[in-house]
This record gives structure tokens, C-alpha cells and sequence, in this order.
């Protein structure tokens, strides 16, 4: 298979969803809306070729490790491994040829079902061990989006994934009048090149508390330094460490009246405001907003925090929700 192919997934309410096995991304995300019509809620290019050219990571699988490595260097065993950074000293999302630029194989696709794996071969973008992933997109009855992936490995490797989809409930514009709760009460600190200090933080008397619905316009329009150094939002929050589903964060439209709840098993969330979105000439700066499930950034190099590594010839699943539903304005200030 050397080519970008497309499959569509619908149910009985009129959803659509469509997926293209370049980085086995999310292209199309429509949800219906009983006042508003059909709403795109996701950004997407005009043609999928674009997507080879994607630096910003638009609908993709990330991986095998999301987020960000110190200095590209970790050592697993015993055994140091050096990768070719691509984000200043460190490795950003695996680089420039991770997951998000690979063309997955089709293992099924149904109605409203599409399951897609990807084979990492040994020391392949410098990552240890031969590694296969199977992830699943289901759109069910209720409007719900569900992806589920499933890896193993040969070698103890660290493992990381995420989905990077921008999301824009009302369907135009930018995300500023859209409103974001994040339902923890802790982050982790950065420093001035995006790597974790080590430290858990409370977000209270931050710009980071987001335990409230909060209209992003507070942040992305005010003084903070902390907004100020990266443009926007581009953090981690991290919740406690469960393998339970949990909602994570809450993203509401006036416009449009749409509700997305993220739930994932997963212990941190990024989210990220398209601080460079406008860089690229496709879409504007804050267009779409990030809410990335996953672990914590540099976590196979800090001890303390979660662990990532897939252990050999054992089997790791994960799940992310997507739960839209319509709710009145007057409803959702109650």
C-alpha cells in the first residue's frame, strides 16, 4: 500500500466520520445539530495530500511516543538511546517520520467500525523493539467517537500515544468564545523548553485552573506570563492514575450549542490552542483547540511520573471517548 486511502464511517443520526491511513488520521468529524445543522468539528486540509506536508499534526495518531523527550535521549535497561530532536534539543512526537506520517494497514472496516494496525520495526525512528498496533474508531448511536488501541512489543519500549485532532465546536472562527472545564486539580510545571521539572503543581491561582467552565477568551486574551511564553495554552494536566474511564476536560460551543466531553483511561491530558496554527497559512492562530489524552511529557526520564514502557511480549490497551450532545445555552449555565 503506497497511497492515501479514505473510509467513512455514519450512523442513523447522520454523524460522519472520515479517516485516512496516513497517521490513521481523523479528516472529517461531523455531528448534527438539531438548530445548527451538520457541524464540522474538527480542522481539516481541502485534499488529503496535504497531510504529507503536515507539520502541525492535524488528526494523527501520535507516536510512539507523544509529547516531548528531553534532549531526544532516554535510557531503557541500562541501554542509552539518542534520537534526532526535531523541537530545539528535543525529540517533539516521535519526529518528523512518527506514526503521524506512516501509512497504516486496514484490518476491518464497517459501517459505523474501522480498525487499522501499524508494524514498527526494531530501532526504527531510533526506538527499541518490533512493535504492532491495533487501533479501532467507533461511531456509536449516541454521537460518540471511541478510538481504541491495543500494542505489544518484542523488547521492553516506551510507548505514548495520543490523538491531535483540532477541535472548533462552532464550526468557523476561533475558539475564544468557546468555554473549557478540566476537571483536576494539578499540572506539570514547565520549563522554558516545554520539559517537565519533575514537579506536580496545583493549578489553583493559576492561569491553568480550568476546574469551572472557563471561556477561553480569559486566557488567550489576558497578561499572564505563563499564557504569554507560549502564545496560549500548551500544558499538561494530570489526574490521578486509574485505569478507569474519566472525564477529563469539557468543551462547549454557544454558538452551536455542542458539548464534547473527552474520557479517556489515560493519566494526563495536554491541551494546546493552536498557538502556531496561523504559521502555515491553512488556518488562523487559536482556530482549534487540542485535548490530547495521553501520559506525561518526558515521562521516560523522570522516574516519578507514570510509566510508559510496554514490557516484551505483554499487551497494553488504551481508550479515548468523544461524547458530543446538544445542550441549551441557558441548560449548560445551570
Amino acid at each position: 500500500m503506497s497511497q492515501i486511502q479514505e473510509f467513512q464511517l455514519t450512523n442513523n443520526n447522520g454523524s460522519k466520520v472520515k479517516i485516512i491511513n496516513l497517521g490513521a488520521r481523523l479528516t472529517e468529524l461531523i455531528i448534527p445539530t438539531i438548530k445548527h445543522g451538520d457541524i464540522n468539528t474538527i480542522l481539516a486540509y481541502e485534499h488529503n495530500e496535504q497531510y504529507h506536508l503536515d507539520s502541525m499534526f492535524h488528526g494523527a495518531i501520535i507516536g510512539p511516543v507523544c509529547n516531548r523527550i528531553a534532549n531526544g535521549r532516554f535510557n531503557l535497561n541500562n541501554q542509552d538511546y539518542r534520537l534526532a530532536p526535531n523541537d530545539g534539543n528535543n525529540l517533539l512526537h516521535s519526529g518528523t517520520n512518527g506514526l503521524h506520517q506512516q501509512l497504516w494497514q486496514v484490518v476491518e472496516h464497517a459501517v459505523s467500525k474501522l480498525t487499522l494496525q501499524i508494524k514498527q520495526k526494531h530501532n526504527e525512528n531510533g526506538f527499541p523493539g518490533n512493535v504492532t498496533i491495533e487501533l479501532t474508531y467507533t461511531l456509536h448511536e449516541s454521537n460518540t467517537l471511541s478510538l481504541q488501541w491495543s500494542a505489544s512489543s518484542d523488547q521492553d519500549t516506551p510507548l505514548n500515544l495520543t490523538s491531535h485532532s483540532y477541535f472548533n465546536l462552532s464550526g468557523f472562527g476561533d475558539i475564544k468564545n468557546h468555554f473549557l472545564r478540566i476537571n483536576t486539580d494539578k499540572y506539570t510545571p514547565y520549563s522554558d523548553e516545554q520539559i517537565p521539572n519533575g514537579d506536580i503543581a496545583s493549578v489553583k491561582n493559576t492561569p491553568l485552573d480550568f476546574r469551572k467552565f472557563t471561556p477561553l477568551t480569559d486566557a488567550l486574551d489576558g497578561s499572564h506570563p505563563e499564557i504569554l511564553r507560549w502564545g496560549g495554552l500548551d500544558h499538561n494536566w494530570v489526574f490521578d492514575e486509574c485505569p478507569q474511564l474519566k472525564i477529563q476536560a469539557e468543551l462547549y460551543s454557544k454558538d452551536t450549542q455542542l458539548l464534547l466531553q473527552i474520557e479517556s483511561t489515560l493519566p494526563a491530558l495536554q491541551c494546546y490552542t493552536g498557538n502556531q496554527l496561523a504559521v502555515f497559512g491553512i488556518h488562523g492562530t487559536h482556530e482549534g483547540i487540542c485535548l490530547e489524552p495521553q501520559f506525561y511529557p518526558n515521562s521516560v526520564n523522570e522516574d516519578n511520573f507514570p510509566d510508559t514502557i510496554l514490557k516484551a511480549n505483554q499487551t497494553v490497551t488504551q481508550q479515548v471517548n468523544l461524547i458530543f450532545t446538544e445542550v441549551d445555552f441557558e441548560q449548560f449555565t445551570n
